[in-house]
């Protein structure tokens, strides 16, 4: 009884867990303390790229920022870039999704910085059919605000959703020097649209499975069919299965027969004749 109400805890302990998104303030700061103290579950990179200090995966996140905007996304995985004890760049994925759901993600986006959206609705145009832009799409309100927070529409592999978002979030540039956290609280107006999410905006998780699922099914189909129209052509197609000899291979075999059965009477003659010969050519001489 314990151990099934042990289960019971772990179960809810994780529905609720995937229901809350870890919150990763940094309104008011971006150090690497901020980071870990958010409880964000992160893995230190050995080895990796220059500056390069963490990834994480697979996990719900709300990223807040000064002038009290928010990002949230539920994220399949994320690097994160440092330096001397901040964070210098901060990059997530998210999960796959059809182009008219990534549109709308873009769309949001683009509310919430005031950035004109004739390039997108020209991307989209280009791509309606499936044809996937090698660069895809980007965009950013450069150096407006701070941090600079660039959104990109990534191609996938997946052939039946074949777009990620992409977030990032960059502190270290050059530019910004003189700017900071506290500034942007008094200086740069509250965004319109505080609150963005970068999940399908039809709140469904569409699984990478699914496109291998379609595929299968499509296969499946393919057979069922080929199948059905192999069964009703054979009845009206006899020609295809000859398993009959033809008239035309009777007539080859026949006179092979005659022939041999013939030998032994044209022996026989030759036999004959030889004797009778004999007996002639004896008379002859005497």
């Amino acid at each position: 009884m314990k151990g099934f109400l042990a289960m019971l805890l772990i179960a809810f302990a994780g529905l609720s867990a995937g229901a809350a998104p870890v919150i990763l303030d940094l309104s008011r700061s971006h150090s690497v303390e901020d980071l870990k103290r958010s409880g964000l579950r992160i893995n230190e990179i050995a080895g990796g790229l220059h500056g390069q200090a963490y990834s994480f995966q697979n996990q719900e996140v709300e990223i807040r920022l000064p002038a009290g905007r928010s990002i949230t996304q539920n994220m399949v995985l994320g690097t994160i870039d440092t330096k001397d004890g901040k964070l210098s760049q901060l990059s997530m994925y998210g999960d796959v999704m059809p182009l008219e759901q990534a549109i709308q993600i873009a769309n949001l986006f683009h509310q919430s910085y005031g950035l004109p959206t004739a390039e997108l609705t020209a991307w989209k145009n280009a791509n309606q059919n499936g044809i996937r832009s090698v660069n895809g799409y980007s965009v950013s309100p450069v150096l407006k605000y701070y941090p600079i927070v660039s959104l990109a529409i990534d191609g996938s592999i997946n052939q039946l959703y074949p777009w990620v978002i992409r977030v990032e979030i960059d502190w270290g540039w050059k530019e910004q020097r003189d700017w900071n956290e506290e500034r942007v609280w008094r200086e740069l107006p509250p965004p319109v649209t505080a609150a963005i999410s970068l999940n399908p905006p039809s709140g469904k998780k569409y699984e990478r499975r699914d496109a291998f699922k379609e595929s299968l099914e499509e296969q499946a189909k393919f057979e069922k069919d080929l199948a059905a129209k192999g069964a009703t052509s054979t009845p009206t197609a006899p020609q295809l299965t000859p398993t009959k000899v033809t008239p035309e291979s009777s007539s080859i075999v026949q006179p092979e027969s005659q022939q041999s059965s013939l030998w032994p009477w044209i022996i026989a003659a030759i036999l004959l004749l030889a004797v009778a010969g004999g007996v002639i050519f004896k008379l002859l001489r005497k």
